[in-house]
């Protein structure tokens, strides 16, 4: 998740191609994409700490493997966001609908470091 987060921060601020998107595509002034962008900053700034803290209590390969399994579902589920965030922003307003997108993140982030195993063996916090 922090990686999708940096990846969309950084493909943004470094080769300019979401904001042109943004603004292009989906109609956004330049201070939307901003907040956008620096929301996604924060997002994957806030959730480094608790990853790290998982990584040291659970070890690498319990973080990683589902971690990856997130990242190739927001892969799929980004195949969709084109109809469904373009309906949420349709519906919502483009702020509202990052908000929310930052917020269920954070909370599948969330509910992911609350029920992570302890070992491969299944154990339960």
């Amino acid at each position: 998740m922090i990686a999708f987060t940096n990846a969309v921060a950084r493909t943004g601020a470094l080769f300019n191609v979401v904001p042109v998107l943004a603004h292009d595509r989906l109609d956004l002034a330049t201070d939307q994409i901003g907040v956008g962008l620096a929301l996604a900053s924060v997002v994957g700034l806030a959730l480094a700490y608790p990853a790290g803290v998982m990584v040291d209590r659970y070890g690498r390969k319990i973080v990683i493997g589902p971690s990856t399994i997130i990242a190739g579902a927001s892969l799929v589920v980004s195949v969709a966001a084109p109809i469904t965030l373009g309906l949420a922003t349709d519906l919502a307003g483009a702020n509202t609908t990052l908000a929310a997108t930052a917020v269920a993140l954070t909370a599948v982030a969330l509910v992911f470091a609350w029920r992570a195993p302890e070992t491969y063996g299944g154990a339960r916090l």
